[in-house]
């Protein structure tokens, strides 16, 4: 009743009445706070920076902030709130109303602090009383935080959550986050109250203890990621109820007096999955009928604990491999498809699995225009840096696409240490796709508009490294890695005769394939354990042969037959098409070396998201209860420009990517941009 009464009536007076500052000289850049009043509109605040040589600043009045205003806090920033004040008849504790976009981004040595005003430890006796007071959970409010992407990290928080208001309340779970920060010696600690994101917010390597009650509460349908943190000496560590859907993963939780997770037997959406954390001890979290003999903390029913830290093998390290074009340098740097964001879901996927970046889980970006036999040594020498970071023998592979012929490159050659132990393809064209021929052939990528987005972007590549066109390009470079996926098969019929020809008669050659699949070096492979994961997109989805006539070409294209009618619109183009997975033919991929067939309705790009929970359960023997799905992209926009410009793209929310044209310098604000 007390809270509500705070929220709905007495709020909108305090809003209305303005901002008491303090007079002193260290609220100077507080002044600027400036109220309109109402529930829904209540402050106006200039974007601004706080900075550390005016510590402490002092907040002694419930403030906020509204759409559209920006604070930034530098590091070293001390904020003290409190004490509790009169209005009327009752007292209220400090809050502070987050609706526009907070920056706290401290460093490990120059923390930015929230505490209560009794807190001589951060920039001293703020209430000049000496040692005549001392602080307490429950001397100020804390944050109630309606607006997205905001960023807590490197924080102290103190001493706040009084009036059973959580020290951070998110109404909003749209991709804030905290990191590496310590939220200790409160009464109350982070609360959600709050509808399921797509981009969730996510609590990590932070330290969460001394909660007079839960350290972590999550309600309504929220889905925050719960990760790598200390959660301990709490009386609740993670305490869940309604539809709540949070990933409590890789956590230590240990010493809360009463429950480490503990979820509420009514209205669950779902068992509560904590599995992966450590309980405080081998023997894993107690449960009386579940775990027994469990010497960690108490785990309520309706939790997933098992596995847990202690008792699950030790994991292989898992590489992924990806497929051509699916790697990029950006800035001098090799990433995973920063353009379409291939890998994303499959990556977020592994770690809320247990894997940890750097640790167990790694990525081999790799310039996918040279030879796969080339690439192949280095993903041997990476293998065996790998192996000395984990002091391991063996690694796992996850290989997509033309990753799963660079992967057999390396175990088929003289040079493999047998130091892989399971292998998972994904949409791997062991034979070959014959929609390679297209691009070798003719500088082509194919007929679809994804297709021609994509050789809008090599062609523009071709002609910034001196080339007159994408088939000089790819043939002059060479691109050794297009030579390396044509087909093994007969996919090349004779118009005139409409007989298809015999492979390799009148072909263009792909030595490597040829010898990749013979079989003395298919007998390499007998000692891995593998995977075979084919996408199925549907009957008639994929080109499965061309039906070519004789036709001259000034540059040499098409040598071996030019599709009839091709370029021609309102025709077949020649194709002729088939199953598969709208790019490698099921016959390519299917039955390879008498491995199952696993498939999936998916296509060759989407298997990566599609495979996720399969994927898991094959490296890990366990399936994950949920997906993730944060990057999908269907749709697409290309505009072209014929002269040399600097230009600049804006969001809605006025985060900008490209030039800055006031200091000159390139900007990247806009999450998964490129």
């Amino acid at each position: 009743m007390k809270n509500n009464f705070l929220k709905f009536v007495l709020l909108p007076i305090i809003l209305l009445a303005g901002f008491f500052v303090c007079p002193t000289e260290v609220h100077a850049q507080l002044t600027k706070l400036q109220y309109e009043g109402g529930w829904n509109s209540p402050a106006t605040i200039v974007t601004q920076t706080l900075t550390p040589d005016k510590n402490p600043y002092y907040i002694d009045f419930s403030s906020g902030m509204s759409n559209g205003s920006v604070l930034t806090i530098e590091p070293g920033v001390v904020i003290k709130f409190g004490p509790w004040y009169q209005e009327g008849w009752y007292e209220w504790p400090v809050i502070f109303h987050l609706n526009g976009q907070i920056k706290t981004k401290g460093t490990a040595n120059n923390p930015i602090v929230f505490t209560s005003i009794y807190d001589d430890e951060y920039a001293g006796d703020s209430n000049d009383d000496g040692n005549a007071t001392s602080p307490a959970a429950g001397d100020w409010g804390g944050f109630q935080i309606s607006s997205q992407e905001n960023i807590f990290e490197h924080v102290i928080i103190k001493y706040g959550g009084a009036n059973r208001q959580g020290v951070m309340t998110f109404y909003s779970n749209n991709g804030n986050k905290i990191s590496a920060s310590a939220i200790n010696h409160n009464l109350f600690g982070i609360v959600f109250s709050a509808s399921s994101s797509s981009l969730p917010t996510i609590i990590e390597d932070s330290d969460l203890s001394y909660t007079e009650s839960s350290a972590i509460a999550v309600s309504g349908s929220a889905n925050p990621i719960i990760r790598h943190n200390n959660i301990h000496h709490n009386q609740r560590g993670v305490s869940v109820s309604d539809q709540a859907i949070p990933v409590i993963i890789n956590n230590n939780i240990y010493s809360n007096s009463v429950y480490g997770v503990e979820a509420a037997a009514y209205n669950l959406a779902d068992d509560v999955n904590a599995q992966f954390n450590w309980w405080g001890d081998e023997s894993g979290p107690y449960h009386q009928a579940l775990n027994p003999q469990g010497k960690g903390d108490e785990v309520s029913d309706n939790v997933l604990f098992d596995p847990w830290i202690g008792k699950q093998k030790k994991r292989d390290p898992v590489i992924l491999i990806p497929g051509i074009m699916g790697s990029w340098n950006v800035s001098g740097r090799w990433e995973l498809d920063p353009i379409f964001h291939t890998y994303d879901n499959l990556w977020e996927a592994m770690k809320l699995a247990g894997y940890e970046e750097g640790k167990t889980l790694f990525a081999f970006p790799y310039q996918w225009r040279l030879s796969n036999s080339y690439t192949a040594i280095l993903l041997k020498q990476k293998i065996q840096k790998i192996k000395e970071v984990c002091n391991c023998d063996k690694v796992d592979l996850v290989a997509h696409s033309m990753g799963g012929l660079v992967a057999r490159a390396y175990i088929e050659s003289n040079d493999y240490a047998d130091d892989i132990d399971q292998l998972i393809f994904l949409a791997t064209p062991h034979k070959g796709a014959t929609k390679t021929y297209l691009t070798w052939e003719g500088g082509d990528l194919g007929p679809k508009y994804s297709d021609k987005l994509m050789q809008r972007i090599l062609a523009i590549e071709a002609n910034f490294n001196g080339y007159g066109s994408l088939f000089s390009y790819i043939r002059n470079l060479p691109m050794q890695s297009v030579q390396e996926l044509l087909p093994i098969y007969d996919y090349l019929r004779d118009k005139d005769t409409m007989e298809l020809r015999i492979y390799p008669n009148n072909y263009p050659s792909n030595i490597f394939l040829e010898q990749l699949n013979n079989s003395s070096q298919l007998n390499k492979l007998n000692n891995v354990n593998m995977v075979n994961i084919i996408a199925e997109a549907g009957d008639g989805s994929t080109i499965n042969n061309f039906r070519v006539v004789e036709k001259d070409f000034i540059d040499g294209e098409w040598e071996h037959g030019y599709p009839e009618h091709y370029s021609i619109p309102l025709t077949d183009h020649g194709i002729e098409y088939s199953n598969g997975d709208d790019t490698v033919p099921e016959r390519s991929n299917k039955d390879f070396m008498g491995l199952e067939n696993i498939v999936i309705n998916s296509n060759h790009s989407a298997i990566v998201t599609d495979a996720q929970k399969l994927i898991i359960k094959e490296l890990t023997g366990t399936e994950p209860t949920q997906e993730v799905r944060l990057h999908l992209y269907k749709k697409f926009f290309m505009v072209r420009i014929f002269s040399p410009a600097d230009f600049v793209i804006i969001a809605p929310n006025n985060k900008r990517l490209g030039k800055d044209f006031e200091s000159g310098q390139m900007v990247n604000e806009i999450p998964g941009a490129f």
